[in-house]
């Protein structure tokens, strides 16, 4: 679509009066008639229309200060989401001399969301070229619905009016089944007001025939500490507050007592070694003492002081002195003291230890053992298992990717732990629900194993499952030929040139943009992953540009070449 522009001095070059008529026809009527028709305000942008493969879509953009918007007609194509819109300047010679842009070009068309991400961040804005990038998804852009469309909502909403036209008649009736239920209510309400005047009278003679009270008792402060039930000044049955705390406090004190018939602080014989059953401890005050009474004749438990084998006795240092035999091999021989010892040693002193006599058995036999109620908590030991089918794939010259199925736990898998070549220190810990990790900084010809660890809550870690990969080979195969090449001049010696972007099985790509102008060898323009470029030239002639992809091990595609002739500036 074109616009002509008539702000020049020196007149237009061409039927001026004309042109000036077919513009305001455009401005001014045509296109206000659309946007009054569509409500169109000032400051917001629309689709009227989006493109298909056979028709040709509009948009109304506000953009550049443009108060009233500019109508772009949008190239045949499906809708990606995305719009790229270009707006083209022309110079013609004015009667001054001058060279002016006499007329502008708009067109928009779909792009791809790469070409969009990729999009320059100042893209170029003057009167020779101005381009703008659009996300159609923003709330910023409004789609106008075509009439049918609305014709369609329209027939929706009048065939649910006519679907709640039906339903408020099925409401009257049921309005006046009710309104004939109320009075068969209203009746049975009396009923049950009478009976509950009976209830009242009843009951009160049964509680009182049970406290042996009259009903002018039960209503007493005295006999309300021992009643559920009460009845007010104004004849009704209301709880007793009283009552009813002394309940909750009991059973409160109830609901905090452990759940057992073995009250606390019981003391039993057990008469075994540990371990004890679940509650029970060990009653230290009655260690080591005999559990059955004390016989002073006994020639074993007499012997500490009299005492019976009491824990405390105490066993004083002291020494014995033996003498050697007289006569060797007779077995037995008699001492200074007039006893006799066996053996055949040297006459020699011994000291005997001191120290309290603890009479404890060496394989320790618990006698007496009390229930106190405290549980332990048992730590969680058992690991989860180990991972299963362990794989990589999409191996390339420096990443790969490991998968692998879940692991199982009694209480509960929370990480994954992924490591190299059986390291100690984890290349990710990773959450219960992700079965995979990317791999990355490899190199290529270095042969790898990986280890995948399945982590439960107390810690514990599986076996791990390993995987060895084949080692990383360099990558050969070059990038595909940038495709969709071309070169466009809009005006005052700007250049605007885009591609398509190469496909590879390593990324990131980069492209190599070089240029020759009038013949001359090729001189790179850039070197980046953008796939578009602008430059402004200052002399007539013919510029070639040729470009290709090149991947991160250095593998180049073909060079895609277009070329722009310029004629003058």
């Amino acid at each position: 679509m074109k616009q002509v522009n008539f702000t020049h001095p020196g007149g237009f070059p061409l039927e001026q009066e004309t042109l000036e008529k077919l513009q305001t026809a455009y401005r001014h009527e045509l296109f206000g008639a659309l946007k009054s028709h569509l409500g169109i305000e000032p400051g917001k942008n629309y689709i009227i229309a989006h493109a298909t493969k056979t028709t040709t879509g509009w948009a109304i953009i506000h953009q550049d200060g443009e108060i009233e918007g500019i109508l772009y007609p949008i190239k045949k194509e499906d809708n990606t989401g995305y719009l790229k819109t270009t707006r083209t300047g022309t110079n013609l010679t004015y009667g001054n001399g001058e060279s002016q842009t006499a007329y502008f070009d708009y067109e928009a068309q779909y792009i791809s969301e790469i070409d969009y991400t990729n999009h320059p961040v100042s893209p170029p804005i003057t009167d020779a070229l101005a381009v703008h990038y659009y996300d159609l998804k923003d709330p910023a852009f409004i789609v106008i619905k075509d009439i049918q469309t609305i014709e369609g909502i329209i027939k929706t909403i009048e065939a649910n009016i006519a679907t709640i036209k039906s339903n408020i008649t099925t409401i009257e009736g049921n309005i006046n089944a009710v309104e004939s239920n109320i009075d068969v209510v209203e009746g049975n309400i009396n009923t049950i007001e009478a009976n509950i005047v009976d209830i009242k009278k009843n009951y009160l003679l049964i509680k009182g025939s049970e406290l042996n009270t009259s009903p002018e008792d039960f209503e007493s402060s005295e006999s309300s500490e021992n009643s559920l039930l009460l009845l007010d000044n104004v004849n009704q049955v209301i709880k007793s507050n009283n009552l009813l705390n002394s309940l909750l406090s009991r059973i409160t004190k109830l609901e905090k007592q452990p759940a057992t018939a073995v009250p606390k602080g019981m003391i039993a014989i057990w008469g075994k070694p540990a371990p004890f059953p679940e509650g029970w401890e060990e009653y230290v005050p009655l260690r080591g003492r005999v559990p059955v009474g004390l016989d002073l004749l006994d020639t074993i438990l007499n012997k500490v002081g009299n005492s019976g084998g009491s824990k405390d006795a105490v066993v004083v240092e002291h020494s014995h002195d033996c003498n050697g035999f007289d006569e060797p091999n007779t077995g037995i021989n008699a001492l200074e003291d007039g006893s006799y010892k066996w053996g055949l040693i040297s006459k020699t002193t011994t000291v005997g230890e001191s120290g309290t006599n603890k009479n404890l058995q060496p394989y320790r036999v618990v006698h007496f053992i009390e229930y106190t109620g405290n549980t332990i908590e048992h730590a969680d030991t058992i690991a989860p298992t180990s991972p299963t089918n362990l794989e990589t794939s999409k191996i390339g010259t420096k990443s790969l990717t490991l998968t692998w199925t879940v692991s199982t736990d009694n209480v509960g898998v929370t990480n994954y732990l992924v490591y190299k070549d059986n390291s100690n220190t984890p290349l990710a810990e990773l959450g219960k629900d992700v079965l995979t990790y990317n791999v990355t900084g490899l190199s290529v010809n270095t042969p790898y194993s990986f280890q995948v660890r399945a982590k439960d809550a107390a810690g514990n870690l599986s076996v791990p499952a390993t995987v060895t990969t084949a080692t990383l080979t360099a990558d050969s195969t070059p990038p595909t030929l940038p495709s969709f090449f071309h070169c466009v001049h809009n005006g005052q010696g700007y250049i605007l040139l885009e591609w398509a972007q190469s496909q590879d099985d390593d990324s990131p790509i980069d492209y190599e943009l070089s240029r020759s102008a009038f013949g001359s060898l090729f001189t790179v323009l850039k070197k980046n992953p953008n796939t578009y470029y602008s430059e402004q030239v200052s002399s007539n002639g013919t510029y070639t540009y040729r470009v290709r992809a090149i991947d991160p091990s250095g593998n180049a595609s073909a060079y895609k070449e277009a070329s722009v002739t310029i004629s003058s500036l």
